[in-house]
């Protein structure tokens, strides 16, 4: 959201704190000259930028549709009012609030917001050909197509598209470092992905240490929040879990909760859902717990969805795994890939049909046999590219470990039943 043009008959003592970011400061202020009806107007548009950039999304609307009902030839407001009901998760809403907005001055906005609603709804396609109609390729635009190749599972042209946002921008930003970093994650360039982590971590210890004599508790949580650097040991914590270090991972959560906790810093939901997956082994009723908890309330990353399936099958609680695919179908296949479906339905068949669950084993087996067959067909035609050969051997190997667990599985169903001939 862009900052509004300040009112001069705002106070100067109130200006200077928006400009500054002490927007709780702001607020308190502005309240008081809301309950008195002073120059409600400038009031409230500032009350609704304050709000917004502290995240009280619904405090925002309480202030645009006052704004968008008493100035209805000022469409802006209407606009804010639709990017906050987005922010709040209510894209239906957003979206016919947007449909009502006919200024043309502000078509490239909408576009924008409009994509950025298509995107939410996992409709990359639509949001891409919104971008297009803005008819501009500026830092926006290019780290906006970048999260949809992101999410595309494009990783090295995400990765290009952010590198390029970083020239745009002109510098450090930390939630495009925090991109890149995610996107040498998912293409298995772990080394790549620390760099940029530890980048961002650097900064916002700098940037904190530069505040550490504040007294003012909130700013300093407010600072933690923004700088990234959350995200970034969260990824980190990540990458030690891959690469077997569970122990790693868990110092590095337990160092980042207990920082924290200092600042009064409310635990975040990935935060929370990775303390989950790393004290598995320790208990893993507490971790399943977490993850349905965490399912049942707001800002729940991705990943818990198929996570707490996954751990519902690794402990056989395979009725469990089953009413939850069922009662939930709209985040099974959101969450979940068609052959990893096929694979709990598989493993979910053993205990009640075998024979069924062996036929759907060699279903799943001769679907990744194909693929294989595709990917060592890219790398034979990759013609020494280094990144194509790259991104296709992590590619092969990720699908290698699925058909090893798949046939694994399928050869276990005639072990325990003592027939061995079968398992050969």
């Amino acid at each position: 959201m862009e900052r509004v043009p300040m009112s001069s008959s705002i106070d100067a003592e109130i200006r200077k704190e928006v400009n500054n970011g002490d927007f709780k400061a702001a607020i308190a202020k502005l309240e008081k000259k809301r309950a008195a009806n002073d120059n409600p107007r400038a009031v409230y548009s500032l009350l609704g930028y304050c709000y917004f950039q502290i995240g009280k999304y619904k405090e925002a609307i309480e202030m645009y549709e006052y704004l968008s009902n008493a100035y209805p030839d000022f469409q802006e407001y209407k606009l804010y009012n639709a990017l906050c009901h987005y922010k709040t998760g209510k894209c239906e809403t957003a979206s016919k609030i947007v449909d009502s907005i006919d200024d043309l001055s502000l078509s490239e906005k909408i576009e924008q917001l409009k994509a950025a609603i298509c995107f939410s709804k996992s409709n990359y396609a639509e949001a891409r050909d919104h971008l297009k109609k803005t008819g501009k390729r500026d830092a926006s635009g290019t780290i906006n197509e970048g999260c949809i190749l992101f999410k595309e599972r494009r990783y090295k042209e995400a990765l290009s598209r952010f590198q390029e946002g970083i020239s745009l921008v002109g510098g450090y930003h930390n939630q495009l470092y925090y991109n890149i970093a995610l996107c040498y994650y998912r293409m298995g360039k772990h080394k790549d992905s620390l760099n940029f982590i530890k980048t961002i971590v650097d900064k916002a210890n700098d940037k904190l240490q530069e505040k550490n004599g504040e007294e003012d508790k909130e700013k300093l949580a407010h600072e933690v929040q923004q700088s990234g650097m959350i995200e970034a040991l969260n990824l980190k914590a990540a990458i030690e879990y891959d690469r077997g270090k569970v122990e790693k991972a868990k110092r590095i959560l337990k160092s980042l909760n207990e920082r924290l906790e200092k600042l009064g810093v409310q635990k975040d939901p990935t935060t929370y859902h990775n303390e989950a997956i790393v004290g598995v082994n320790d208990n893993c009723a507490e971790s399943i717990n977490k993850l349905n908890e965490l399912l049942n309330s707001s800002g729940a990353p991705p990943e818990t969805f198929q996570n707490l399936i996954h751990l519902y099958c690794k402990y056989r609680f395979f009725d469990f795994a089953n009413d939850m695919l069922n009662s939930r179908p709209q985040l099974a296949s959101k969450y979940i890939q068609r052959d990893e479906y096929e694979y709990i339905k598989a493993l979910i068949q053993e205990d009640k049909n075998p024979d069924e669950a062996i036929k759907q084993y060699d279903n799943i087996i001769n679907g990744y046999k194909k693929k294989l067959d595709a990917i060592n067909k890219r790398l034979e035609q990759s013609g020494g590219d280094t990144e194509k050969t790259s991104t296709s051997a992590n590619e092969r190997k990720a699908v290698v470990e699925r058909l090893v667990c798949v046939v694994s599985n399928k050869a276990r169903i005639p072990w325990e039943a003592k027939d061995f001939a079968k398992t050969e």
